[in-house]
Parts: structure tokens; sequence; C-alpha cells
């Protein structure tokens, strides 16, 4: 049995309740603007999808959710390739101790209730299910009920519009509210909002917010909007934002002058500044060199410069090409999200300044290997680009005066794992 038509005249969630009531086993294919997505049922209930049937997929959701760590999950995928098993990357976590099958479910079910909810924004596309025998259904983790899914979504859908009215855009950038004099105020939150607050630091968009939280897109917000109505947070005005423009030249972080307006400061402040606290280390004024992170930003910089001067680099260098592969290697590494791009030129100003006054916490730990795994996987795309382009020999020849300048330049600031080196290394082997 098959069914197919458009989503204008069948919405989602009449759909899928025609399958609950039917009891139905298959597989819905759902394809909307910059989507597609294929859901698999079994006797009327959700039991997976085309993204977490990727095991790449699955793993970083794992990683950024903080239950298994990424070299963890790398160990894990190498062993798995190398013995050419088809047993699940999930299965083997659980063998090796790193997750109990609770915890597995309950992060899977998550990530599924979230891709559903994000097919209910629309009714532009089309869509298509194709009837199965259940022995066909393979990799079944979980069961979801499409009823109470459909109840949640429709009120989620309903209150939408309420909860998301205060915040701007997903890009938009939340602080910690000033305080007022002799401020005291007793404060008692859910877990969640907790969760979320002791995120706030002024550098983080809301997406990059709801990533971290794991709470989901609608509690993430709910929670920003409850806070954003009680005055304990606020969104920084754009000009405030701190994502000024770095230049290639100069790849050390100055310290702000004492003449800083008091809203700078406020952009230190985290969630101990409820209580009449600062950050300790704030009130240095040396000027400090940037991170090993940040002089890989500056070295990949001075790179695509030279290559996009090559005049054989073609039209390329008038197209957005590092904006858009960037985005894709935070698609995988989200964490990195702190670098971000302008222009086709990395931007490390919000890392450095947030690694500053957070280099001790425990969760800088994340974020420095998604963004070194980030910037290497950036290195290597930016290096096909360019062979294809500008040809092996022209990309060697400028890859090595940029790697000799900076290695001489910044050699007592590295160490083996971020030298310039660590940064190239793969090059040779994927392109060689």
């Amino acid at each position: 049995m098959e069914l197919e038509g458009s989503l204008k005249a069948f919405s989602l969630p009449e759909i899928l309740q025609f399958l609950a009531m039917s009891k139905m086993t298959g597989t819905l294919s759902i394809k909307q603007p910059g989507n597609s997505i294929d859901l698999y049922i079994l006797r009327g209930r959700i039991v997976n999808s085309s993204t977490l049937k990727r095991e790449f997929k699955l793993g970083e959701m794992l990683v950024y959710r903080g239950l298994v760590q990424r070299g963890q999950l790398d160990r894990t995928l190498d062993q798995q390739k190398a013995a050419a098993t088809t047993q699940r990357l999930g299965e083997m976590l659980i063998e090796q101790g790193l997750i109990d099958r609770n915890i597995l479910k309950q992060a899977i079910k998550l990530q599924l209730e979230e891709e559903v909810w994000k097919l209910f924004d629309t009714d532009e596309g089309d869509f298509k299910f194709e009837h199965h025998d259940p022995d066909e259904i393979d990799d079944v983790v979980i069961e979801i009920d499409i009823e109470p899914l459909l109840i949640e979504g429709t009120r989620r859908i309903d209150e939408w519009e309420r909860i998301s009215g205060n915040i701007p855009s997903s890009d938009s950038v939340i602080t910690i509210a000033p305080l007022p004099p002799n401020w005291e105020r007793d404060i008692s939150l859910t877990e969640n909002e907790w969760k979320v607050l002791s995120l706030i630091n002024g550098y983080y968009t809301v997406s990059s917010l709801v990533r971290r939280s794991c709470l989901g897109k609608f509690e993430t917000y709910r929670i920003l909007n409850t806070f954003l109505k009680s005055r304990i947070l606020e969104i920084l005005d754009e000009e405030e934002t701190p994502r000024s423009p770095c230049h290639a030249d100069n790849y050390e972080v100055e310290e702000e002058e004492k003449t800083e307006a008091p809203v700078q400061e406020r952009r230190e402040w985290t969630l101990g500044s409820l209580f009449g606290r600062k950050e300790n280390g704030s009130t240095s004024r040396k000027p400090r060199h940037a991170s090993p992170l940040g002089i890989w930003c500056g070295f990949i910089n001075e790179y695509v410069e030279g290559c996009e001067k090559n005049r054989d680099f073609g039209d390329i260098r008038l197209r957005h090409w590092v904006d858009a592969i960037w985005r894709e290697c935070l698609n995988i590494y989200p964490r990195a999200d702190l670098f971000y791009t302008r222009n086709n030129r990395l931007r490390p100003e919000i890392f450095e300044k947030y690694n500053r006054f957070h280099n001790q916490n425990d969760n800088m730990q994340g974020v420095y290997e998604d963004a070194q795994e980030a910037l290497q996987r950036l290195m290597r795309e930016i290096t096909h680009e360019c062979f294809t382009c500008i040809g092996e020999k022209q990309t060697r020849k400028l890859l090595q005066n940029v790697k000799d300048a900076f290695s001489s330049q910044y050699r007592e600031h590295m160490n083996a794992e971020y030298s310039i080196d660590a940064l190239c290394g793969e090059i040779d082997r994927q392109e060689g």
C-alpha cells in the first residue's frame, strides 16, 4: 500500500494520525523546502528516522549531549570500521560501558520528537508512505506513540508565537541584565531553568543556547522568554554584540581599555553576576597572545587570502565559499560556534574573549575538541578547493610559505597538538 500527495491537501498531523490508527508499518518520506526526512513507522508508532540511522549523526548527538566524549566516540567508530562489523554504534557504546540503554533511549527519543515537531512548521512539500513488512524495519531502539506526539506538537504550535515573540532571531545574544544596587532576591528555579541560565555568558547566540541546553528548541525558548519577561536576562543590541572584525595581520588580543562602557563589562558576566560577583581574572591589562586555536584562525585567513589573490583562483573568490564550508563544519562540530566567519575570513574574537575568562572551566574542553576538529576539517576543505582552482604545485608552495612564517613567529605559543603542522598534517594524506 502506498500513499502520496501534497502537505497542503493533507497535513502531517493528519497523515501521522491515520498511520497510527491503522497501525501501519512502513516508511513515511517528507520532502519540504530545504529539508528531507524519512520516518520509520512500526505498527503505528515512530521508531526511527533517516537522520538518526546515520551513525555519524547519532554519535555527534551523543557527544553534544555530553553522554560520551569525542575521543571515546572516535575510538569506537575506528573499532567499528576496522572490524567491519554490522553491530550498531549505540550497541557498541553500551557494551563498552560508555552509556547505558536507558540514556541512549532518552537521547534518541528527544532528538526524534524534535525532528517530528520541526516538520509541523510548514504545510509546503510532499509526502509518500511506502508499506513494509514489520521484519523490514530494523534498528528499533525506541517506539514513540503518535497520539501524545500530536497533542504536544499542536500545543507547541499554539504557544510558539507567544514564547518566541521577545526573541528577535536565533542569532540574538542574551546576557544577564544589570542588577540594581543592594539587589536581593530569592531564586527558585527548576533544573531545566538552572541549566539554561548557567549557559548565559553574553557570547552564545540563542541557537547556540538551544544546542547546548539539550532541551530542544521549544523548551529553551520558553525558559529564555520567562527570564526575559522577569528582567533577569536581556538581549544585547546588535552593536553591543562582541563580533568585531579581525585583521589578518594582527593575531594578538588586547584587553579592554579602562574607559570601556559599562555594557562591555556586563558582557563578561555569567550566572555569578546574579549574586553580585564578576568572573575572576577580569582585571588584567597586559596584552596577551591569542590562543593556539586563534593562531590557527590567523593562519587559515592568511592562506585563504593568498589563494584568492591568485589570478587562476577564478570567480569562487566572489562567493562566500569559506563561510559556507564553515557552516557545514559547525553542523558536525557544533561546539566550535564561538568561532564564526564573515566575508570568507574566520573571526576568533568571541572565542578568545570567552577563553580568557573561562579557560579553567571544564566545559572548555569540549569546545576545544570541537574547534580543533572543525578547523582541521575547514583546512582540508579549503585546500581541496585550492587544488581544484590553482593546482597542486601552487597550493603547496603557498601553504609552505604561510606555514614557515607562522611556525617561526608563534612557535613559543604552540605545542605538538596545536602546532601549524597539526593543522596541516592530514593534507598530504588526503590530497597527496
